[in-house]
């Protein structure tokens, strides 16, 4: 018997750098991602190091997220105790919004 969707859990269980990357013309795949911090562009374009990287991405990541949901960010403390509550709410409601 062949299966050929992924669950939800089983997308979840992914760890970084691992993505699943979906393209037009091409079968679904995972995919390890780079690590720009390594990269001659990031030292070029004065980005920082992978710590920096890092928080520019969660940021980047957190205001999107957000954006999508019509919540602004000056409304959500993102203190370090607030964090992972607001990313399980931002999870779930992407989540209910999977087709």
């Amino acid at each position: 018997m062949k299966r050929s969707l992924l669950l939800p859990e089983e997308i979840g269980k992914l760890s970084s750098p691992d993505r699943l990357a979906i393209m037009r013309g091409l079968d679904p795949m995972i995919v390890r991602l780079p690590d720009i911090s390594t990269m001659q562009g990031n030292k070029w374009l004065g980005l920082g190091d992978k710590e920096h990287n890092k928080k520019i991405q969660l940021e980047r990541n957190t205001c999107e997220s957000l954006k999508a949901l019509g919540i602004e960010k000056k409304e959500i403390n993102l203190s370090v105790w607030d964090f992972l509550k607001n990313i399980n709410k931002i999870t779930m409601k992407n989540y209910l919004m999977m087709p």
